[in-house]
């Protein structure tokens, strides 16, 4: 298309400086022609002929280059069509590498989605290591918080019991100060370390009661909170079992799509690659056929007698070969009878005819019409 647009515009501007020429070339013509009407002198004549042939041949000029240069374009254009049957040819192999490429990117694909598929999977089993591993600190944590209490609850009594101790012993220096105050006082203080120490015991039997009452309730939180984290990993898990199976069904679907589309692609190519093997066949049993003809031709012209008469001269005549060559049939023959004679007395002389041992080639070989000319 661009060639034919540069050609057009080049031919315009031919056009046009020629046109532009030839209109200068006949201004001069006229200027001169005035110049020879308004002088009478006679030798001017003579230069006013000489003027009208430099035009002429000037155009005539012209009219050649205009036809060089078709002649040239069309060589160019004829040079163009051959570099685009070549371009065609070239396109077609990189068509089919292409469709190579893209195979094997669809396969690089499927491998690469497998991989991620794999490390999703680690990573999900990471993720619920990970959580056990929390649920068992949380549960360390509680039995060292427990033990700890213990510890604080035995180190109390302790101290309670050593007040006590120092109380009884202040009572007994006070009861040697004083033996007969004493047995009273020791009454009156037995009484009051009675309900002291029941009012104690009442104390810290309420103290332990709130105690394991609010370690009850931080167990019940806890085992509450637990239970809420649990009842959470296992929403998450159903959630993210449930994203796999979609996935893994949609990559399912995707991957049966694709070998549909590789076995129609290799249907295709199949197809091709034996229409292309049946047309190299075709071609080879018909190079084979001509080949057999003219051995055949050649076998006939060595039997043949020929006179002078014959010559300028042909038969057209059938023949039917078995499949050694032998020949089962002559037919009588169309053409100068003369040439016809001759030729079936060669055909017999010969008996046997070179064949082919290939039977697609033997098919066509079996029956044929040859043109015999003397040579």
């Amino acid at each position: 298309m661009n060639l034919k647009s540069n050609f057009s515009l080049g031919l315009a501007f031919s056009i046009a400086l020629h046109l532009a020429l030839l209109v200068g070339l006949i201004a001069t013509v006229e200027f001169e022609q005035v110049k020879i009407q308004s002088d009478p002198v006679a030798p001017i004549i003579q230069a006013k002929a000489l003027d009208i042939r430099d035009v002429e041949t000037q155009v005539n000029k012209i009219k050649a280059e205009q036809q060089a240069k078709k002649e040239r374009l069309k060589a160019e254009e004829k040079a163009s069509q051959v570099q685009a049957d070549e371009a065609r040819r070239q396109r077609l192999d990189e068509e089919k590498q292409l469709k190579q490429l893209e195979l094997e990117k669809i396969r690089a694909d499927e491998q690469a989605k497998v991989a991620q598929a794999k490390r999703e999977q680690e990573q999900e089993l990471a993720k619920q290591a990970e959580a056990e591993r929390k649920l068992q600190e949380v549960q360390r944590q509680e039995a060292e918080a427990a033990a700890a209490a213990a510890e604080v609850l035995r180190l109390k009594k302790i101290e309670e019991q050593k007040q006590a101790e120092e109380q009884a012993k202040k009572a007994k220096e006070a009861a040697d100060k004083a033996e007969r105050e004493r047995i009273e006082q020791e009454q009156q203080r037995q009484q009051a370390e009675q309900e002291r120490q029941q009012a104690e015991k009442e104390r810290i039997e309420a103290e332990e009661a709130q105690k394991l009452a609010q370690e009850q309730q931080r167990k019940a939180e806890e085992a509450a909170r637990v239970a809420e984290e649990q009842r959470k990993v296992e929403v998450e898990n159903a959630r993210k079992a449930k994203e796999k199976a979609a996935k893994e069904e949609q990559q399912r679907l995707e991957k049966q799509q694709r070998e549909a589309q590789e076995a129609e692609f290799e249907r295709l190519m199949q197809e091709e690659m034996a229409n292309e093997a049946n047309q190299r066949s075709q071609n080879r049993t018909l190079g084979e056929v001509e080949k057999y003809k003219a051995m055949i031709m050649s076998t006939i012209q060595q039997n043949w007698r020929i006179d002078n008469s014959m010559y300028g001269k042909q038969c057209r005549i059938s023949i039917s070969l078995a499949s050694n060559g032998f020949v089962t049939n002559i037919g009588k023959g169309e053409g100068e009878k003369s040439v016809c004679d001759s030729a079936r007395r060669a055909i017999e002389s010969a008996r046997e005819l070179p064949v082919s041992s290939d039977p697609a080639v033997y098919q066509q070989l079996k029956n044929i019409t040859l043109i015999l000319q003397p040579e």
